[in-house]
């Protein structure tokens, strides 16, 4: 958990300043002030402890001015952030330069210490800005990598609130004409047979509690959407008897998963467009294809004679979800009196041992 003002500076930057501060100390001694390493031992401590006198003021004070303009100009693309930090590193370098080398010629004055060596101002400056730009870099450095991070972050996270919006849209145009039809039906048997019509209920009860329970998922696994596609023809034979006969596949791949509900949106588009009676029956089937890579439903084609309205919602609806979800294309073929579409599987395992 970052401190508050952490929030500004993007990292938690105590470790380094309690390893920064000396090191800095020590780097900028011997770029500017010693002419050898030897000369900056053979005055050791007291140069340690003078460069760390100098760093840590400007580390603060310039880390104090990050934070607070910051805090009002947060946008790291932010020019009027950049400039006036700049402006504050012009302006003020100077002026604390001068109030440390007040302070610190004082305290060596107290102690009768004597300088080893006596910069010139320029020289004592230029230094300091060498400093005070190093450490600047480094922390504009991390704050511009971690808003970058944090951008692609909220990036990915609105391009799956966009696709899980329209996946929600999708899923609310499920046709609701099948449960009009499925009343319809239950009245009947309510009428006729009692038992039959307890049945139905149970199995009506089941798909609908299916439908709800898996409205937000993405995938499921093949062999539990197949269990409440067999529900659903289930129902469908009570409504049409020997007019429609689905086959399911026996054998299937266990780890395979499917977008849920595009089976059972199928089985609904082809009773929806064909001619469903006990002399032309309509035949569905369910085939597992391409070594397990595909699951394709297929029915015999038999128009009716009164064209049905259609606003493609059906189909559109799979093959938006498909492409969504997996990156894949649904396959639509319509040749020799058979329509055929054919569904992408994805595999939680890929060492699966189903075999076609």
């Amino acid at each position: 958990m970052l401190k508050r003002e952490d929030e500004h500076l993007m990292f938690d930057d105590r470790l380094l300043m309690l390893f920064g501060v000396p090191v800095v100390g020590v780097v900028v001694h011997l770029l500017f002030f010693s002419a050898s390493w030897k000369e900056y031992w053979a005055s050791c401590p007291e140069e340690f402890i003078e460069g760390i006198a100098y760093t840590l003021p400007f580390w603060m004070v310039f880390r104090a001015l990050i934070i607070r303009i910051r805090k009002r100009y947060s946008e790291h693309y932010s020019s009027k952030r950049i400039c006036l930090t700049v402006a504050g590193v012009v302006v003020l370098t100077p002026l604390v330069q001068m109030v440390v080398t007040l302070i610190v010629m004082s305290i060596r004055n107290v102690l009768g210490l004597e300088d080893s060596l006596v910069p010139t101002f320029a020289r004592a400056l230029f230094a300091t800005y060498f400093v005070v730009i190093t450490i600047l870099l480094f922390y504009e450095s991390v704050y511009f990598f971690q808003k970058y991070k944090i951008a692609l972050v909220e990036k990915e996270q609105l391009k799956q609130m966009h696709v899980q919006s329209q996946l929600d849209n999708l899923r609310n145009q499920i046709n609701p004409h099948f449960l009009f039809n499925s009343l319809n039906t239950l009245m009947n048997l309510i009428a006729d047979d009692g038992d039959r019509a307890m049945q139905y209920l149970s199995k009506l009860s089941k798909f609908y509690r299916y439908t709800v329970s898996r409205k937000d998922d993405q995938l499921v696994p093949l062999a539990t959407e197949l269990d409440n596609l067999q529900i659903y023809t289930d129902l469908l034979r009570e409504r049409f008897q020997e007019g429609i006969q689905v086959h399911l596949p026996q054998s299937i791949p266990q780890t395979a998963l499917v977008l849920p509900l595009c089976l059972q949106l199928l089985v609904e588009n082809a009773v929806k467009h064909n001619v469903v009676a006990p002399d032309r029956p309509l035949l569905v089937e369910v085939m597992i294809k391409e070594k397990g890579s595909k699951i394709v439903v297929r029915n015999n084609i038999q128009e009716k004679i009164e064209e049905v309205r259609s606003t493609g919602m059906g189909l559109g609806n799979i093959r938006e979800r498909v492409a969504l979800v997996t990156q894949q294309q649904i396959e639509v073929s319509s040749l020799d009196g058979v329509f055929q579409v054919s569904l992408p599987l994805v595999y939680a395992s890929k060492n699966d041992p189903f075999t076609s």
